[in-house]
């Protein structure tokens, strides 16, 4: 029995800034695709593609979650993040989006600029509502890693 690939990709649909320092950004989970605003004026482009693949490696290495930003502040400001978080379950990775608000929600980073401290997957908010997410399959993101090239 065969098990049909689910696509993955992450990255940017265009890097040149615009006056207030964002460019465009690109997630595709199988049939989903969306784009969304990356600043940078924390991060440049090439910083956030290195921190993507070396968060999606250590997915495939076995890290339970990871979180791939793409709205990345300094250290000490106020303002939210975002991110893209992908729980792994076996061969399967579930995918939702997140924004930190700070200072009481505040992403925290090892010293690789790694999201630590990603808290259990959860599908339902506290009023009991769905939490949006997606689902890849673990080989379609090998697939991308080992197609993809970093700075």
């Amino acid at each position: 029995m065969s098990t049909a690939l689910t696509s993955f990709a992450i990255g940017f649909a265009d890097t040149k800034p615009t006056a207030d320092g964002h460019a465009m950004g690109f997630i595709q989970i199988g049939n989903f695709s969306e784009r969304f605003v990356v600043t940078l004026n924390h991060w440049d482009a090439a910083m956030y593609s290195r921190h993507w693949h070396e968060a999606l490696r250590r997915l495939l290495a076995g890290s339970p979650a990871v979180g791939l930003m793409t709205w990345m502040t300094p250290p000490h400001s106020r303002d939210s993040a975002r991110a893209w978080i992908l729980y792994r379950d076996g061969e399967q990775v579930f995918i939702q989006e997140r924004i930190f608000v700070s200072p009481e929600h505040r992403a925290r980073f090892d010293e690789h600029q790694q999201l630590v401290g990603i808290a259990d997957r959860q599908t339902v908010n506290a009023g009991g509502d769905r939490i949006s997410e997606w689902s890849a399959d673990l080989r379609s993101i090998q697939d991308f890693v080992s197609h993809e090239s970093y700075a």
